[in-house]
Formats: structure tokens, sequence, C-alpha cells
């Protein structure tokens, strides 16, 4: 009898510590005391994700054959080839930084920042993450939390006056030019009612439900770790940039990932399959508006997790088949549509069985919204093991970029969050009905 692609995966990946199976090491996480995990865990989202948009940047969007040689190009194996052990390692091993010198040498708006952009350099991605998290330095310097959507509008606006941008005047066309949709509905739910430079909020976009609010509000999960239905009410709440099913999605995203902050670090195939499978019930199960009572209606989140595990399951050990089942049969117009990125984000980790830097390779060879993509399987990596489950050659080119491009800092990100969740000095961090 054949086996199937799970058992296929599991006799061979059971290796019984998580040090095999990644080229980063984090015993020392195992052993830390509950705040220092705790912290660990936040950095871990915050810098996983920057990763994930910095490896995803230089090759989004491009053509299978151009970037062949920085991905698997499983596009051009054959139709009967299957994943294997050595290919995981392989995907593992070849996860590298790369410019965008040959890829996207140009200034891009909702891209890097600067020509030929060196290693690391993030995309829009993660600079909406920065407007996040600017809005609640604000609010905790002068006091007045918790904040609002109305807050976070008036941070977009506010953006072009940042440091970032001020210090470095070559930003300001490209930041205008990146946020320009933005404005327009956070004018609107700030009271300008301008047609001329203001338009409601479900008219971002087209009203096409997109991964915006996975851009910027992953950090929420790190205020309310442990504490789904507060992190999904929380995102629904200030994500004045998510229309249609975009809104619930993107908040179950958050309220799994503030489980994912909480769980045991795996050490093995099997615990990896149930962390994982902790996340997609949290997001399943946390419906503070009840979505899955819609008449008539199923919940997308439901829907799409459904079609994830289907697509990995169907696919049997053929990524290349994998590929073809979520072209063809998710329901995708633009491929930065909110349900399409879940798709690709639990379909991948699901048929790598887990493994998580084979799945955020695999991500890049799939294309399209290389970045979107890996930057929220990123996220859910380092919430699950922390920032040292990435090898330094990933972590240490996206920590200078951050800081040389926009002066940011992963400690004072994580230091602010951190402090945020802590219940006993903030009662009330964001204001939700």
């Amino acid at each position: 009898m054949t086996p199937s692609r799970r058992e296929f995966l599991t006799g061979s990946l059971l290796i019984g510590t998580c040090a095999p199976f990644m080229r980063g090491s984090f015993a020392a996480e195992v052993s830390a005391t509950d705040e220092s995990l705790a912290r660990a865990r936040t950095k871990g989202l915050l810098l996983g994700s920057a990763i994930g948009d910095a490896v995803g940047g230089p090759v989004e969007f491009q053509e299978n054959e151009d970037v062949a040689e920085v991905v698997p190009n499983c596009r051009g194996w054959r139709d009967d080839r299957e994943l294997s052990e050595t290919d995981l390692r392989r995907f593992a091993e070849s996860l590298r930084m790369h410019s965008y010198q040959k890829y996207r040498p140009e200034a891009e708006p909702y891209g890097q920042w600067r020509a030929a952009a060196p290693a690391g350099t993030v995309t829009d991605d993660t600079r909406h993450k920065m407007i996040l998290i600017s809005a609640l330095q604000q609010a905790v310097d002068e006091g007045w939390l918790p904040i609002t959507k109305e807050n976070l509008a008036s941070a977009y606006l506010k953006y072009p006056q940042s440091q970032s941008i001020a210090n470095r005047p070559e930003y300001r066309e490209l930041c205008d030019e990146s946020l320009r949709e933005y404005w327009k509905s956070a004018r609107w739910i700030l009271g300008n009612r301008d047609p001329a430079v203001a338009a409601p909020p479900e008219r971002i976009w087209g009203g096409v439900p997109t991964c915006c609010g996975q851009m910027t509000l992953l950090p929420l999960a790190a205020i309310y770790a442990g504490k789904p239905v507060e992190a999904y009410r929380a995102a629904f709440a200030l994500g004045f940039f998510d229309t249609g099913e975009a809104k619930d999605i993107n908040s179950a995203l958050v309220a799994g990932l503030s489980v994912a902050l909480r769980e045991p670090t795996p050490t093995d195939q099997r615990s990896r399959r149930r962390t994982w499978n902790a996340i997609t019930e949290t997001m399943r199960t946390t419906d503070p508006y009840r979505y899955a009572e819609v008449p008539y209606v199923p919940r997308p989140t439901i829907v799409w997790l459904n079609f994830a595990h289907d697509a990995a399951e169907r696919a049997g050990r053929s990524p290349k088949r994998l590929f073809e089942i979520l072209e063809q049969e998710g329901k995708v117009k633009f491929y930065w549509e909110a349900h399409f990125v879940l798709a690709v984000v639990f379909s991948m980790i699901e048929f790598c069985d887990y493994d998580p830097l084979p799945a955020l390779m695999l991500t890049l060879d799939f294309g399209h919204d290389t970045d979107s993509y890996a930057q929220l399987l990123g996220a859910f990596i380092g919430a699950v093991y922390g920032p040292e489950v990435f090898p330094a050659d990933l972590r240490k080119p996206v920590i200078k970029r951050l800081s040389e491009d926009y002066d940011v800092s992963f400690d004072q990100w994580t230091a602010l969050l951190t402090s945020l969740g802590d219940q006993r000095k903030w009662k009330e961090v964001v204001a939700y009905d």
C-alpha cells in the first residue's frame, strides 16, 4: 500500500527535537521563564513577520522562470514528482535574504523605498505595522488609552510627518502614493465628507476584501496574548481599512496569533501539528459577532480554513499540484485578497507537515504576493517559536535595515507591546464595542 503524504512525512520527519529540522536553535527558549518567554514570542512575531516580508519582497509578482535560481521552482517539476525529506531539508537550508538589485531595482510605493535595496529591506507589509505601533506609542506617551479607529486613522494621516519620513525626504513622494487610498478612508472616519479628498471606508480598494488588516494589525495579538476573543474584537474595531469578509478573516488571524503566543513550544512533528491545530481551532471558534449564525452565508474564516486543509490533503505529496489547486479553485481575482492569503499560508504549513522554514520557502516558490504570504506565515512561526527559530543570516539583515531605513527597534516594539499586555498596568488598550 502506498503511504499517504502525512504518513510519509511523519515517518521521515519525526526526529525527536526541534533543532534538527531548523537551521536556527532555540533550546534556550524552552527553559526560559514565563516572562522572558512572552517577550521572546512577541519579538518572534514582530521579527518573523518582517523577515517574511523581506524574503518575499524581492520576488513578489516576479515570473517564476526569472527567480528560479533562488526558489525551488516546483512548477518546473515533473507532474509525478513528490515532496521528499531531502526536499524539505533543501528548502530550509536554501532560504536566504536577497537584495532587490536583480529583480526589483527601482524604488516602489508599495514595495521597497530604496533603489537597488539591499537584502533585508521590507515593504508596505511592515510599514503598516509601524503606523499602528506609532499610534500605540503616542497613546502611551500622552496618556489617552484606549485607542480607537479614529486614533489609528489619524496616525495614518500623520505618518509622513513622522521622524522616519521627515529625516528621509526621498521617501515622501513614495509614502504619499502608498497611503493615498488609506487617507481617503481615514479622513472620512475623522468626519471629513469632502468627496475630493475623502471617501467612505466601504469604498477602499473598490470594496475588495484585502489583506490590509494582516499588514497592520498582527501586533495586537501580543497585547491580547492568550485572549483570542479580545484580540479579535480589537482587530475588528481598529480595522477601518477592512471590508466584507476581510473583517472576519483578518480579525480571526489576530485571534489565532494570540493563542500561538501562548502555546507550548513544539519539540517534534507531533507537537507541531498539535500547536497548529490549536491555532486553527481558535480561529474557527472565536466568533464574537456570530458570523456562523448568518442565514444562508457560511462563515468566511471557516470556509477558507477548510479549503486550505482540503488543498493540502488533495495535493498529496505534490507541491505542483498544491499550486494548481490554489490558483484554480481559490476564487481569487487579486492575489492580495484576505481569503487567499489565509488559504496560501495554512495550506503551505500543513502541506509541509508544519515544518516552518520549508513552508516559508514554499510560499516564495508559489509566487504572486509573496511578501504578504510570507509576512503572515513568518508572524505565526515567530509567535510559536520565538526569534531564534530564524537563522542569524535571516535576522540580522532585517534588524539592520529596519534600524537604518526607518529608525525601528524590535526591542522597543517588544517592550511596548509587552507592557500594553500587562493588565495590572493597563485595563483597556483598544476601545471596542
